[in-house]
């Protein structure tokens, strides 16, 4: 089936969340940070952003760590509603194999 879209239906809040990702996805990050990040994320199923930054004493640069979580985004290891504004309040999930 053909459909038309207007334009409004083209630039949306996920195309302006995807392109606010695509800076992250060149970013290198140690690969047991990535996976401590994921397991935190994995052990409650759904976490906020901001939850983990502070149930984390170890974190040593909040604006470093959340770089890393939309890295973890970016490269499809972590995902979020991306209909959603990205912030603190985004809610993490593992992506599946599905």
């Amino acid at each position: 089936m053909f459909r038309i879209h207007d334009e409004s239906r083209i630039r949306d809040r996920a195309l302006e969340n995807i392109r606010f990702l695509e800076r992250y996805a060149r970013i290198r990050f140690p690969e047991d940070e990535s996976a401590r990040l994921i397991g935190a994320v994995a052990a409650a199923s759904t976490l906020r952003v901001d939850d983990v930054l502070a149930m984390d004493a170890g974190i040593d640069d909040r604006r470093r760590t959340t770089a890393h979580f939309w890295h973890l985004v970016a490269t499809r290891r972590l995902d979020v509603d991306v209909t959603r504004a990205l912030d603190g309040n985004s809610e993490l999930r593992v992506v599946s194999d599905e």
